[in-house]
């Protein structure tokens, strides 16, 4: 089995690598919980995205953030706990989400 990798291009120029689509035009979807907020250098097997931070919420013990990609909004929750940072609205991040949570819808 021959496994590409394709990179997607979302609104407002985000690009997304994701396995085995073959140039095929379609959605990519994921869960919010599957996205990490990072800070250090990332795995060259995860999609790695950049974005802003435009609203935060606050579920028990996950947070919610909605993360401004590109012109593109993604949702990200994380979990909660005290003594964990939370992100600010309009700080600068990187989310990563693993090739393994990336899931393909074609048109």
């Amino acid at each position: 089995m021959i496994i590409r990798k394709t990179v997607l291009k979302a609104e407002g120029g985000v690009e997304i690598p994701i396995e085995g689509t073959s140039g095929q035009k379609g959605v990519v979807v994921f869960r919010p919980q599957s996205v990490q907020i990072k800070t250090d250098l990332q795995s060259s097997d995860s999609a790695v995205l950049n974005g802003i931070i435009e609203s935060l919420e606050f579920l028990g013990s996950t947070v919610r953030y909605n993360v401004k990609v590109g012109a593109v909004s993604v949702l990200v929750d994380q979990d909660h706990q005290r003594g964990k940072r939370v992100f600010a609205e309009n700080e600068e991040l990187t989310l990563v989400i693993p090739q393994k949570q990336l899931f393909f819808i074609p048109e």
